[in-house]
C-alpha cells in the first residue's frame, strides 16, 4: 500500500457545505476506453462541471481522461482512487468477509461513491456512467430547470396530469395495460410540463433511464431479454441514475446481489435519502446504454443476441407492446418506460448512433 490512506477516508458531515447553485455530473470509471471519450462529450455541455474519479485501468481510459481535462479544463476534476475495491464477481466466503467490513472501508463501491460525490462544488448532482451516451439536449433542459431560480406557476391541467400517471403506475397491472397507454400519450406533454416547473420550484429529485442497444455489422437494435437469460431487456435505470440535492441524508450505501446463473455475489452500492421529504419524479429517457456491446465480451454476445434483438427503427416507429411480452412488462420493467416511450420516441436522438458507430469500429 503506497497511498496516503486518509486521503480516501470519507467524512460525510462534509455534505452540510453549502454549495453554489449548479449541476455536478459524478462519473467513475474502471476501464470502458472504448466509451468514455463519447460519454464526455455528450453530457459536458449541459453540466456545470464533472467530477471523474477513476480506478486501477486494463486499457487506455485514463489517457482519454486526461484528454478530456485537457479539453474541458474549466468543467473535468480528476482523481485517481487507489484502494481496490472488492464488489464483482465474489464468492461466498469473499461475500462474507467483505460484507463485515465497516461502512467507510476504503474497499467498498459505496466508499468509492461517496468519495467522488464529496468532491462535487455544485449543490445539485447526477450520476453518469461512461457507458452511456447521453441526449446533450435533453440533458440541457433539465439541468437548466435545476439551476431556474425563478417560479413556475403550474396549471391545473399539469397537476392532473401528473396525479393520473402516479395513480396508472400503481394500478397498471390489473388495468388494461394497451388502453391506458393509449389515453396517457394524450396528456404526456402535460406531464412533463409539470415535472420541469416542479424542478425548476422546488428542486425536486429526478428519476432518469435509458435505452440498451445492441450492433452487429453496423445496424442497431434494441434487445429484448429479461436480464435473467444474460441478454438484456430494452430499457436500463431503475431508480439508480437520479438528479437530486446533495444534503446530509444523500449518500450511498452497500447493496448485496447475488447471481444465481453464475453462482456469485456483488456487493454494489445504493442511493440513500429520505424519501418522505422530497417527491421523486420520473424523466424519461437520457441516453444510450452500451453495456452490450463492450469490447471484452462482444463475441460472447453475437452469438447470444441472436433473434434477440429488434431493428432499432422498427422498435420507435410501432407500438412496443407488440412486441414485448406482458410477463416481461410486468416481471422486469415499469410502467414509466412505455409511457414515455410511445411519448419519446420521436425524439429520440437516432443520430447519436451514428457517432457511436464511427468511433467504436469493433461492431461493424
Amino acid at each position: 500500500m503506497n497511498y496516503n490512506t486518509s486521503e480516501f477516508l470519507v467524512d460525510l458531515s462534509s455534505l452540510k457545505r453549502e454549495r453554489p447553485i449548479g449541476v455536478t455530473g459524478l462519473l467513475r470509471v474502471k476501464n470502458d476506453a472504448e466509451f468514455v471519450g463519447l460519454c464526455i462529450d455528450s453530457c459536458i455541455d449541459a453540466l456545470d462541471e464533472l467530477i471523474i474519479t477513476y480506478q486501477a485501468c486494463d486499457d487506455n481510459a485514463p489517457e482519454i481522461i486526461e484528454r478530456k481535462r485537457l479539453q474541458y479544463p474549466n468543467k473535468i476534476k480528476v482523481y485517481f482512487y487507489e484502494p481496490y475495491i472488492i464488489s464483482h464477481n465474489l464468492t461466498r466466503e469473499e461475500y462474507d468477509n467483505v460484507r463485515k467490513m465497516p461502512l467507510n472501508s476504503m474497499c467498498l463501491l459505496s466508499n468509492y461513491y461517496n468519495y467522488t460525490l464529496l468532491k462535487a462544488s455544485y449543490r445539485f448532482a447526477v450520476k453518469i456512467d461512461s457507458d452511456q451516451i447521453y441526449f446533450s439536449e435533453k440533458m440541457k433542459i433539465y439541468c437548466d430547470a435545476y439551476r431556474d431560480c425563478g417560479r413556475q406557476k403550474i396549471k391545473i391541467k399539469e397537476y392532473f396530469a401528473y396525479y393520473w400517471i402516479v395513480l396508472c403506475n400503481r394500478f397498471y397491472k390489473i388495468l388494461p395495460f394497451s388502453q391506458l397507454l393509449a389515453i396517457n400519450k394524450l396528456i404526456m406533454s402535460n406531464y412533463e410540463r409539470y415535472v420541469l416547473k416542479m424542478i425548476t420550484n422546488r428542486k425536486n429529485m429526478l428519476s432518469i433511464s435509458g435505452i440498451n442497444v445492441f450492433c452487429k455489422k453496423g445496424q442497431w437494435g434494441i434487445p429484448l431479454g429479461n436480464n435473467d437469460n444474460g441478454i438484456r431487456t430494452p430499457f436500463n435505470g431503475v431508480g439508480d441514475h437520479l438528479f437530486f440535492e446533495i444534503k446530509p441524508d444523500t449518500y450511498y450505501i452497500p447493496w448485496s446481489h447475488y447471481d444465481k446463473r453464475i453462482n456469485r455475489y456483488f456487493y454494489y452500492e445504493v442511493f440513500r435519502f429520505e424519501k418522505g421529504k422530497n417527491k421523486l419524479l420520473y424523466g424519461g429517457f437520457f441516453w444510450f446504454h452500451l453495456d452490450a456491446i463492450r469490447k471484452n465480451r462482444y463475441c460472447e454476445n453475437l452469438q447470444r443476441y441472436i433473434n434477440k434483438v429488434i431493428p432499432i427503427k422498427e422498435f420507435f416507429t410501432s407500438r412496443v407492446t407488440s412486441f414485448i411480452d406482458r410477463k416481461l412488462i410486468l416481471a422486469n420493467m415499469r410502467y414509466y418506460y412505455f409511457l414515455f416511450v410511445e411519448y419519446e420516441k420521436r425524439r429520440i436522438p437516432l443520430k447519436k448512433l451514428e457517432i457511436i458507430g464511427h468511433d467504436i469500429n469493433y461492431i461493424h
